[in-house]
């Protein structure tokens, strides 16, 4: 399965928190710090959380989501990534529920309408999966492209915003 902390760059520590839960995509997994989230990634099993407020709050967010994918999330995150990765995340927590564009129309509201390939990578980079929509981004013909949890959830995301 996809989205291991291998796979995100991301170490577990010791000093970290962790809560799992079962959501309509699988078991979800959120890690944080005592001040932000770390990441979001699906997990094959539920195993023993050792959770703080950044993850209660997390979860409840992401609960409320596929409740309502009108939900706002405001867990703070720990944006790590180059300048331009982190400005790339930032331009995807503008788009709102059921909105997509292309890689190329990103990269022109971002001011850099020759980074499209930058744009791509980036949002393929995204470690925070639903709370930062990287599932809202398409190819310029129209299609879906690629999702760090597979076609599938990416399928399952978008049309559980369309309503």
């Amino acid at each position: 399965m996809r989205g291991n902390y291998k796979e995100n760059n991301v170490k577990q520590d010791t000093s970290s928190a962790w809560e799992i839960f079962k959501s309509p995509l699988g078991w979800i997994e959120v890690q944080a710090n005592a001040t932000h989230l770390l990441g979001v990634w699906r997990v094959e099993a539920r195993r023993a959380d050792r959770g703080n407020a950044i993850t209660a709050q997390a979860i409840r967010e992401l609960v409320s989501y596929f409740a309502d994918p009108e939900t706002v999330f405001t867990t703070p995150c720990l944006l790590r990534g180059t300048a331009f990765r982190q400005r790339t995340w930032q331009a995807l927590q503008r788009l709102a529920a059921g909105q997509r564009l292309s890689y190329s129309q990103l990269a022109r509201e971002m001011g850099r309408p020759r980074s499209t390939r930058a744009v791509a990578n980036a949002v393929a980079k995204n470690p925070f999966p639903i709370i930062i929509p990287c599932h809202r981004i398409i190819r310029a013909d129209g299609s879906d492209s690629g999702y760090v949890w597979g076609a599938e959830a990416k399928a399952w995301l978008l049309h559980h915003e369309a309503g």
